[in-house]
Formats: C-alpha cells, sequence, structure tokens
C-alpha cells in the first residue's frame, strides 16, 4: 500500500452508495485524478468541507484502487472558495470552468499549470473581476494548454493573415477563415471582428497575471459566447452542463442591473 500526498481542487462529487462519495479532483503531483471518499455521505463525514466542490485541498491517497479510483484517506482545506455561493454568474462560472477541465482532460496526464490556470481564474472570480470576460480568458487558455487552441493567426484555406474587419471562424475546421475564401467555399461560418480576435490572441500570449488588463467589449463578449462553445462543443461532441446555467444567471444578473437603472 502506497500513501500519497498532494495538492488538488475538487471538480466533481457524485453519489457511489448509501454512505461514500466518489470525487474528481485535479492534482498538482498527478492531474485529473478519482477517489473514493469512505463513509463521507454519513452525518459524522470524516472529511468535512474539505472535500466540497471548488475546495482546494492537501490530499492522501492510497495509490492502488479499483479501477483507478483511490482510497482518499486525508484532505486538509488549504483554500476555500465558497464566497462565489452568493453570487450565482460567479458560481456558474466557476462550476463551467470545473467541468471544462473534467471533460478536456484525461486522467493522471499531469499538467500542473491547467490547476494554475484554474486556481487564478477562481482567485479573480473572488475579486469580482468581470465574470465573461474571465470565462473567454479561461476557455481559449485552457484550450491552448491542452493543445486544442483554434487557428487564430491566418486562414486556414489560403493561409493569408487577415486584412478585413470581420473575418469568419469555422468550429469544424478548427479556425479563422478570410473573407475571400468563405465566399468562395460558402461554408457555414461564424462572424468575428478584428476586436474579438485580438482578444483571443492576446488572451493566449500574456503573461497569465495580466490577462484581466484586457479589454473586453459587450459586443465582443456575445460573439465570443457563440464561437468559442461552438468550437468546445464540436471538439467533445456534447454540451457542457453547467453552461446552461451560466448563461441564465447571466441573463437574470443583466436583467436585474438594467431594471434598476445600472446601479
Amino acid at each position: 500500500m502506497s500513501l500519497e500526498k498532494t495538492h488538488g481542487i475538487i471538480l466533481k462529487s457524485i453519489k457511489y452508495s448509501d454512505t461514500d462519495r466518489i470525487l474528481t479532483c485535479y492534482t498538482e503531483k498527478y492531474g485529473k485524478i478519482q477517489c473514493i471518499a469512505k463513509r463521507s455521505r454519513r452525518k459524522k463525514n470524516p472529511f468535512g468541507p474539505s472535500i466540497d466542490l471548488l475546495t482546494y485541498a492537501e490530499i492522501v491517497v492510497v495509490k492502488k484502487g479499483i479501477k483507478n479510483i483511490y482510497p482518499l484517506r486525508e484532505a486538509i482545506i488549504l483554500r476555500s472558495y465558497h464566497r462565489l455561493y452568493t453570487d450565482l454568474p460567479r458560481l456558474y462560472a466557476a462550476f463551467y470552468m470545473a467541468e471544462l477541465i473534467q471533460e478536456l482532460t484525461c486522467l493522471e496526464d499531469k499538467r500542473p499549470e491547467v490547476l494554475l490556470l484554474f486556481l487564478r481564474h477562481l482567485e479573480m472570480l473572488q475579486k469580482g473581476e468581470d465574470v465573461e470576460k474571465l470565462v473567454h480568458i479561461f476557455e481559449i487558455r485552457l484550450l491552448a494548454l491542452l493543445g486544442y487552441c483554434p487557428q487564430l493567426e491566418k486562414c486556414l484555406i489560403c493561409l493569408s493573415p487577415p486584412e478585413s474587419s470581420r473575418v469568419g471562424f469555422i468550429p469544424s475546421m478548427g479556425g479563422i477563415i478570410c473573407p475571400n475564401c468563405f465566399q468562395k467555399k460558402k461554408l457555414p461560418f461564424f462572424i468575428i471582428s478584428m476586436g474579438s480576435l485580438n482578444f483571443l490572441r492576446q488572451a493566449v500570449k500574456f503573461h497569465l497575471a495580466k490577462t484581466t488588463r484586457l479589454y473586453l467589449s459587450p459586443y465582443s463578449k456575445k460573439e465570443l459566447q457563440k464561437v468559442l462553445y461552438s468550437f468546445i462543443i464540436y471538439y467533445l461532441e456534447k454540451d457542457i452542463q453547467s453552461y446552461r446555467f451560466l448563461l441564465d444567471s447571466l441573463k437574470d444578473h443583466h436583467f436585474r442591473i438594467s431594471a434598476s437603472g445600472g446601479h
């Protein structure tokens, strides 16, 4: 029996039996792993809030389990993001980010930069940074870290840098296409402005600590909402369940701000 200690964040928690839960964690040492938390559904939960969703903890697992589901022996809270639970758009943004990591990564594919990216964005969500901007930065940077970043620099067909103020984006091809080529090919595409395109380019290239300085207009937020999510679901061939909750909470938030006169 090998006891292993690492730091990780809880991405998902599901009922496994009357007394146990299966946790999906993204860890510093092993990447994404699954653990079984024995007796965690009992009234006297031996782990307490240390295995709540979005909790960053020091965990000890038995690195030997059935079907790579490792028994969890200990969990100590390092950082909690419970303040997000008081603001639904921020909470659902965090859940969406967690679900993206869960769906886009493989078990035990170690990428510490993914964990750093998530923790950074959770911190920024708690500090009150723009939710939609943070979500789009997270989406494109996670795609880039995992090797799925769309082509943003030149037309996929003629290979020329875009010169027009608006270009096309084709999820099935994985990138942008210039006006001349999409008029000739007559392929289905999304229109994306240069402002939105430059935002994505900078979001990938900037140092992580400086990405919050980027400006994203309300118009670009709507553009990128369609473009990035369409690309993600084309790749995954499935919807992200938490995405609809995020959109609904943002609509409700914007409606309440508008109804109160912007205050």
